[in-house]
């Protein structure tokens, strides 16, 4: 009995282990970027940001309907090292403001979603 419960409690471990890095490797974004993503909970393929980005427009994406990453992102990263980065509805840093802190992982934008045209740091 205490083999089979023991054989039980590693099996529980180790797919415990498997769905956390499975998770996490899903929702990766590089250290210093705001990431986003084409499809929600984080469905490739991903889109990385270092600096700030006037026009999404000006960054082609395929697997959008349009080409480009504009009007495209549905789940979205920080993993900025300093400050919060800020989505925006409008090319040139307006129209309304989504912020996203540093270290936060969206897997659903709600009404956001697909509605992003640039995005810009702090």
């Amino acid at each position: 009995m205490r083999t089979a419960l023991t054989v039980f409690v590693a099996a529980v471990a180790c797919a415990t282990v498997l769905a956390f890095a499975s998770a996490t490797s899903a929702a990766s974004c590089p250290s210093g970027s705001a990431c986003g993503w084409v499809s929600p909970n984080f469905g490739q393929p991903r889109g990385q940001w270092a600096t700030s980005v006037g026009y999404f427009g000006a960054y082609p994406q395929p697997a959008c309907g349009n080409g480009t990453w504009s009007l495209c992102i549905s789940s979205d990263a920080n993993s900025g090292t300093q400050c919060t980065v800020h989505f925006w509805t409008d090319a040139g840093y307006v129209g309304v403001m989504h912020s996203v802190t540093r270290g936060t992982f969206e897997g659903a934008l709600g009404s956001f979603n697909d509605k992003f045209e640039s995005m810009n740091w702090c």
